[in-house]
């Protein structure tokens, strides 16, 4: 103790004169720098904590014990371990004493730190609540110590032994969750998520037990308990928005529209899993990270194409990628032009009409959608000369717009084709363009066949 006051005060603390101690720290606290008074109140804890062979012989009944047994006497003499010196009613009237000093002088960290360090869970709970401690002072000196030690059902049974609602404790709920996640604790978060009630978070952290280190469909299936328990938690979520309206988890409310779209996820994911189990998956998908309908929407985009080009025909699994596709609304374009690049990479040309085709049938407003995938894919065929001019003739006929096919076979260098589209629509326009490209590509004949039908024209 840095002046007269401190050094009487741990004198008579030594003495088990608490009450006069008081006073003489009194005089040390209002005399105290706000830094160093956390430095006098850890001195007068070690001073109160410290066995010492003053506050023995204030003992009851320490007079008696001396005459009987000098023995005795010796072997309660200080000790490292203040439990191996204090009867039961000194440590709490000690245990009291410190209390008071952290009460009056201290922070509400020191306060959080004694309790759980002498074993006072509840106390230390309660003392929490009480006065509004922080989230980051909760976790700091009660909630990690008890993770690291395993001790988490303990923290749980002492959360709710102080409020079994869990109502008070709603944003330390929220911490925890959120430090165990980061620390990847997923079986700590898992129960602990049960215990709060956060349906939607249960649900979560059965995703993750589902995806982790899976690196074959096949793997996913086998794992498809967890997400039977997802469902099955997101249901008691709604069965809670059915009470009064909504869900509040993690700070957030969920309708049960929401909860119902994360089930109906959920159970895509199952479904689409059943299926691609049993079909063949082209080995320039089989990569990791695999992807699922809970990833990215690179992810969900490229599941949706793996569904299309796996199954027993296009009809089939056309109808699995678009349900991906219009579950999550994924760019239709993207997700066609990969199919059709991948059909023709692999020469699968019938593969692509049977794409366009299930495709237009599927609705008329996406019919302009097809046709610039596939002439996305055309550039692909191209550029890598992967297609003979019958396959890519009968490619660019499955193009709706008419106007993309004349502009397709003149990119494509196919101008006799162009050309008897462009006559049989009668446009001049499109013929005089042709003939202007067969110029350039020195195709006399052809430049000679659009000069006389032109002429004709014009008569």
């Amino acid at each position: 103790m840095p002046h007269q006051s401190g050094r009487r005060g741990d004198s008579l603390i030594k003495m088990a004169n608490y009450n006069e101690a008081r006073g003489k720290f009194s005089r040390c606290f209002s005399k105290s720098q706000s830094e160093s008074t956390e430095r006098i109140i850890r001195d007068i804890i070690t001073a109160l904590t410290s066995p010492t062979v003053e506050r023995i012989q204030t003992f009851p009944g320490f007079q008696e014990l001396f005459s009987a047994s000098r023995d005795f006497i010796d072997s309660i003499t200080p000790h490292p371990s203040a439990a191996a010196c204090y009867c039961e009613s000194d440590t709490h009237h000690i245990s009291q004493e410190c209390q008071y000093y952290l009460k009056k002088y201290g922070s509400h960290e020191m306060m959080m730190s004694f309790l759980y360090r002498e074993g006072y869970l509840t106390k230390a709970m309660q003392y929490t609540l009480d006065n509004h401690c922080s989230t980051d002072s909760f976790l700091k000196y009660i909630v990690v110590p008890m993770v690291s030690k395993g001790r988490l059902d303990n923290l749980m049974d002492q959360m709710t032994m102080v409020d079994s609602s869990l109502q008070r404790w709603d944003i330390y709920l929220e911490k925890i969750c959120k430090y165990l996640l980061t620390k990847n604790f997923l079986n700590c978060l898992y129960d602990f998520q049960i215990f709060a009630r956060d349906y939607v978070g249960a649900a979560t952290t059965c995703v993750q037990f589902y995806k982790k280190k899976c690196s074959t469909f096949s793997e996913l299936y086998e794992r498809q308990g967890h997400l039977v328990n997802a469902l099955a938690h997101l249901k008691s979520g709604r069965e809670l928005v059915a009470g009064d309206g909504k869900v509040v988890i993690e700070r957030k409310h969920y309708t049960g529209a929401e909860l119902v779209k994360f089930s109906n996820t959920v159970q895509l994911q199952v479904d689409i899993v059943r299926t691609l189990v049993g079909w063949k998956i082209p080995m320039e998908f089989n990569k990791r990270p695999l992807p699922t309908v809970f990833g990215s929407v690179e992810e969900k985009v490229r599941l949706a194409v793996i569904a299309c080009v796996s199954g027993p025909s296009v009809e089939v699994s056309y109808r699995e990628s678009n349900r991906i596709i219009q579950h999550f609304q994924l760019p239709y374009v993207k997700v066609l032009t990969n199919i059709m690049r991948h059909f023709i990479g692999s020469s699968r040309f019938s593969d692509v009409s049977n794409l366009v085709q299930s495709a237009n049938s599927s609705g008329v407003t996406i019919k302009d959608s097809v046709d610039e995938s596939l002439v996305n894919a055309l550039e692909l065929v191209i550029s890598n000369k992967s297609a003979d001019g019958s396959d890519l003739r009968n490619l660019i006929k499955h193009l709706n717009s008419e106007e993309k096919q004349l502009h397709a076979f003149t990119h494509c260098g196919l101008l006799t084709d162009a050309y008897m589209l462009a006559v049989r629509l009668n446009n001049s326009n499109w013929v005089t363009r042709i003939r202007s490209v067969a110029q350039l590509k020195q195709q006399d004949n052809l430049v000679t066949i659009c000069n006389r039908w032109l002429q004709q024209t014009n008569k």
